[in-house]
């Protein structure tokens, strides 16, 4: 009898997250991107969302100290370029769940693989959005994957090849990364926004907290506990803080659905 082909576990992983893939393709808010009457508002909105998950993901990684090839510092800056001017906003602190990814490195890797795969799919959304707001900030968008990252990304996905155990870990974090940016951008976006007074602008705002650009830093160098500890103690005041200001728990009435994304197997 011939030997079956053995798969790719970056093709076990497409496998493994079709559902949750699938289920993410017609996000209310994401898709509204592909929209001609697409506002710059909503615009800046739907990108801040990116940017804090993002930036979570990114703080959680350097708390772990792993994988620093696969850094998500060139997406986060980009995305910072494209929300600055946007209408200024009271930044809502909405519960971001990334308890998942903190299991093991395996988990965190196939976090990273969702994220970073997402470069693909935002490709898809970049005409759309530079039809409908010329001029718009597209660094993002436009930015795509970088070749350089994605063979890295790839390359730790097959040293674990001959490791099915630790597979279950990357599957399940991958799967779970998807529901969880789709739930965020959903409550992130339904989240009441009120302009902040003064004109000043959302970098600025301290209300409901910013993430600083600098802590991501001083979390790696303090140790992998401090990060978790702080991404917990965050997670509470987040649930509080969007309560107070919305009226209702983050997890209310969320679509099911999520963005645009495009396959990567």
């Amino acid at each position: 009898m011939a030997d079956i082909p053995r798969i790719s576990v970056r093709r076990s992983l497409a496998i493994a997250t079709a559902e949750e893939h699938e289920r993410l393709h017609d996000h209310p808010w994401i898709a509204s991107l592909l929209e001609p009457g697409l506002t710059a508002d909503r615009y800046c909105l739907i990108m801040s969302a990116y940017l804090e998950f993002f930036q979570s993901l990114e703080e959680l990684r350097l708390g772990m100290n792993a994988l620093a090839e696969c850094s998500l510092r060139s997406n986060i800056e980009a995305l910072r370029q494209d929300t600055i001017g946007g209408e200024s906003y009271c930044r809502p602190m909405v519960q971001i769940d990334l308890a998942h990814v903190a299991l093991s490195r395996d988990a965190l890797l196939g976090a990273l693989y969702v994220v970073h795969g997402a470069g693909f799919g935002a490709r898809t959304l970049l005409n759309a959005v530079q039809t409908a707001l010329p001029g718009a900030g597209v660094s993002y968008l436009s930015g795509g994957t970088a070749p350089q990252l994605w063979r890295a990304l790839l390359a730790e996905l097959e040293r674990l090849a001959d490791a099915p155990w630790r597979q279950q870990d990357l599957c399940e974090s991958a799967a779970e990364t998807f529901v969880s940016f789709g739930r965020f951008v959903t409550d992130y976006c339904e989240c009441a926004h009120k302009p902040l007074q003064g004109g000043r602008g959302r970098e600025s705002a301290p209300i409901l907290g910013v993430i600083d650009p600098a802590r991501p830093v001083a979390l790696s160098e303090s140790g992998g506990w401090l990060c978790r500890f702080a991404l917990r103690l965050r997670t509470r005041c987040r649930r509080r803080d969007v309560w107070q200001l919305s009226g209702r728990w983050p997890g209310q009435d969320r679509c099911r659905a999520g963005w645009p994304f495009v396959a990567t197997s």
